[in-house]
């Protein structure tokens, strides 16, 4: 199983999602 999870972190009242790909997911909800 090759699965690399994704690390989170609270700044502020944004959660930003760094993936293995290098991508960048914001969630301000």
């Amino acid at each position: 199983m090759e699965y690399e999870a994704p690390q989170v972190e609270l700044i502020g009242d944004v959660a930003e999602i760094t993936l293995g790909d290098g991508s960048l997911k914001q969630d301000g909800n």
